[in-house]
């Protein structure tokens, strides 16, 4: 029998933001099992039953889920004011005003989600991740860690981080009959990031850098439409 060790995939997480980088890392999807999952028995007696069965806790797919990827969590508490139905209003504010969002026009998104009855916001994640291969990660809804917070869904989609090293997370919000706000609170989990990749460790490394130097990963050639597919053909780092 033999037996192969994975790869390492490194991955250096960067970030000119003390506070992220102190509280607000990301890290391994395993350091963010829910405490209500933990904290369930591993099996329960059902009812007009004697003999016991296994819960959620058992779960191969929320276990095997959570020893994958990375979880971004929020580097500050974030409220986002939701106008109501039938209105295109809505406004963001962050406990720490270094921080900021922002919104696709309603002609990049398209007609399928009328911006009458959703909301779409950007945040500016202050993390940009450079990793050694091009390994595609899958973005994910952390659904698990917030299912008390249906107002809103993290966006899905596949990335990698060798070519480009954004760390941007897409909520849309839909709208009530009422205005509303909505709450995100620091170190809520934001999105999980899956790598579609089963023979790859990944190790994490954080660094705190000047403004400067973060702003160098994002000065990359841009056109009208789009740079990113070309870079990936060209093999050219950045």
């Amino acid at each position: 029998m033999f037996f192969f060790r994975k790869k390492t995939l490194l991955i250096d997480c960067f970030t000119p933001v003390e506070g992220a980088f102190k509280y607000a890392k990301p890290k391994l999807a395993a350091e963010f099992v829910p405490d209500w999952w933990k904290e369930l028995p591993k099996t329960y007696v059902p009812r007009n039953g004697f003999f016991p069965v296994p819960t959620m806790r058992k779960c191969a797919g929320i276990v095997d889920l959570y020893q994958r990827g990375i979880m971004l969590s929020a580097w500050c508490d974030a409220a986002v004011e939701i106008g109501e139905k039938g209105t295109e209003n809505y406004r963001w504010q962050f406990s720490d005003p270094k921080h900021n969002a922002s919104i696709h026009e309603k002609e990049q998104i398209g007609t399928h989600f009328n911006s009458k009855e959703y909301a779409h916001l950007k945040l500016s994640s202050p993390w940009a991740f450079r990793a050694t291969d091009a390994t595609p990660f899958v973005w994910q809804d952390p659904t698990w860690n917030t299912l008390y917070n249906f107002e809103y869904k993290v966006l899905s989609g596949v990335t990698e981080f060798k070519y480009q090293h954004v760390t941007n997370v897409n909520l849309i919000f839909k709208r009530r009959e009422e205005t509303y706000t909505n709450y995100i609170r620091y170190k809520t989990p934001l999105a999980h990031l899956i790598p579609l990749a089963e023979d790859k460790k990944i190790k994490l490394k954080h660094h705190q850098v000047s403004e400067k130097e973060f702003g160098s990963f994002f000065n990359t050639r841009m056109t009208f439409d789009g740079h990113y597919n070309e870079l990936k053909k060209r093999g050219c780092p950045v």
